[in-house]
């Protein structure tokens, strides 16, 4: 019998009273819920290998007893299925949840969470309007397919796409990504295609003359990792130069100006230096404002001591 309200006095114990039933984790519950359709273990093992079920409970094939309402009712609550098979109709127009929850039949597959577990819109043969089919069989709303956030636990829903969401970028192979991660030196695409005809690069990436994006760290370690070999050109100069193709195919807008910092270290076109100066000058300012304040409360707190 049950004296602590949170159940710690029928918590893993040796051994169970002669009223009571053990469970396969030690848990004590009371002998009339064995195999009652109600799992009264928190491993559920006092519903499973029953050769009897108690009354308004049903009786899987493999021995698992389960609630009689949930007999045909759309769902495997079974572990083998059985209480899906040889069903003739549904037993009402209820589309159950679990813990007893229930909601609308209509809204089965519908691409809306409504159990809050996903339940009914999992193992969906067809997914209702405005809905989009997952590869793994559940169903997610229209709205979430290809837009960079994976709501399909196979991540069907961000391939394949032939657009992407304002928010995204569609890379060449139809996968989208958010548009943070173009042109940032790392392949997020998975074919490189968000690291090619880049005009900057951010975040610490190098711009090599034909557009593409790398890793600064790939600048000159002799591999050919922008695919014209200029990470490898002039690898012999100081940081701070202007950098061009060979003669045979110069182009004036791929000039580039690289500048090494305490706060950044990047590749940019020179067209867009002044953005760049700008953005290190409002860092500065901001820096400048910090330490003021500290220095003001600093000397006020002096003046009251």
């Amino acid at each position: 019998m049950v004296s602590c309200d949170d159940y710690s006095d029928e918590a893993r114990c040796v051994n169970c009273s002669s009223y009571a039933w053990q469970c396969k984790n030690g848990d004590c519950i009371t002998l009339p819920y064995r195999c009652d359709g109600f799992s009264h273990c928190t491993d559920s093992s006092d519903e499973r290998n029953c050769s009897v079920c108690a009354v308004y409970s049903w009786r899987c094939a493999n021995g698992q007893c389960i609630r009689e309402g949930y007999r045909c009712d759309g769902l495997s609550d079974c572990d083998d299925s059985s209480d899906e098979t040889n069903c003739t109709v549904s037993t009402d127009n209820k589309c159950r949840c679990k813990k007893g929850k229930c909601t609308d039949i209509n809204y089965k597959c519908d691409g809306v969470n409504d159990c809050k577990d996903r339940r009914d819109e999992g193992n969906c043969v067809k997914c209702s309007r405005n809905a989009w089919p997952c590869a793994s069989g559940r169903c997610i709303s229209e709205g979430k397919r290809c837009d960079c956030l994976i709501d399909c636990i196979d991540g069907s829903d961000e391939m394949n796409c032939t657009h992407c969401s304002p928010s995204a970028w569609t890379c060449d192979n139809g996968k989208c990504i958010l548009m943070m991660y173009r042109c940032n030196g790392l392949d997020t695409c998975g074919d490189s295609s968000d690291e090619l005809n880049c005009d900057m690069c951010f975040h610490g990436a190098w711009r090599c003359a034909n557009g593409k994006c790398i890793l600064n760290k790939y600048r000159c370690d002799g591999h050919n990792f922008c695919g014209d070999n200029s990470d490898e050109w002039n690898c012999d100069q100081p940081t701070v130069e202007k950098r061009t193709k060979p003669s045979t195919s110069l182009q004036a807008n791929e000039t580039h100006l690289v500048t090494t910092s305490f706060l950044f270290e990047t590749v940019v076109p020179v067209r867009n230096a002044e953005i760049y100066l700008y953005i290190v000058g409002a860092v500065v300012c901001v820096l400048i404002l910090i330490l003021v304040t500290v220095v003001a409360v600093h000397l006020k707190f002096q003046k009251r001591g």
